[in-house]
């Protein structure tokens, strides 16, 4: 009764009828009639263990039109794993997903362009992507594209909006951009000069363990810039950046 209670609570009773009817799919040549939802999250049951198999289902809802199945079959594709690995292919199935508003396809196809992996390169084409998912709240387009901002890379640069979408992936916790974010306050670059607020962002991300913003948080508090001054908080972070390999920390614990 105990196994039995497992068994039900765990869900494992649905993967058995998961299993049941995989043997039906592959029997009837993978196009069977099970709905594109159940052959999708077939895949998704293979993917950790046997990608080959996740490739094979996620391939059949792929071609029903599934984003779902595209994007994680680009994945697979990007990566080689269970299928040959072929950039193009993979950006042409990421595209696919991101057409159909997938989030995480928005965002993968945008680091592609960037990169110029499968697809030319061409950082205008990487920034409206990115634009895309990070307007659905992705953080880390958030934070992307908001650095492309700050840099003017394929868009023309704009320090007040790099500072939002900063922001908006900082509220997230995202520590990278509570850092940058932080610096730009340091200069006055694109928001007020506050010292005080880059305090507050390094420290929230140092907490985190984010080297950089320890290293800066410690400079702040060395320099008793929008913190009191004091050396020993100073030491304390600058030598967990330190610990952690970063050069210019390394560079300043030196005795």
């Amino acid at each position: 009764m105990r196994i039995r209670s497992k068994i039900w609570s765990a869900g494992l009773l649905a993967l058995c009828f998961a299993a049941s009817g995989a043997a039906f799919a592959q029997e009837s040549g993978g196009r069977s009639g099970l709905p594109t939802e159940s052959i999708r999250r077939l895949g998704s049951f293979d993917l950790r263990h046997n990608p080959a198999a996740a490739a094979h289902w996620f391939r059949i809802a792929a071609e029903r039109g599934d984003a779902p199945s595209q994007f994680h079959l680009a994945r697979l594709t990007l990566e080689g794993r269970g299928v040959s690995k072929n950039e193009a292919e993979a950006a042409r199935l990421f595209r696919l997903a991101a057409e159909q508003k997938h989030l995480e396809a928005k965002y993968e196809l945008g680091l592609l362009y960037g990169e110029g992996i499968g697809v030319p390169h061409d950082l205008a084409e990487a920034a409206r992507w990115l634009r895309l998912a990070a307007s659905q709240n992705h953080a880390e387009a958030q934070f992307v594209y908001g650095a492309m901002l700050s840099e003017g890379a394929g868009v023309p640069r704009n320090p007040a909006e790099a500072a939002f979408w900063l922001r908006r992936a900082a509220a997230q916790e995202h520590d990278e951009a509570r850092h940058i974010l932080g610096l730009m306050h340091v200069e006055g670059r694109g928001v007020a000069q506050d010292d005080a607020e880059a305090a507050r962002l390094f420290r929230q991300a140092a907490e985190r363990g984010f080297a950089p913003a320890q290293l800066h948080l410690g400079i702040l508090a060395a320099e008793g810039r929008g913190v009191a001054q004091d050396f020993n908080e100073a030491a304390l972070w600058i030598g967990r950046a330190a610990a952690q390999g970063l050069p210019e920390a390394l560079a300043l614990a030196k005795p």
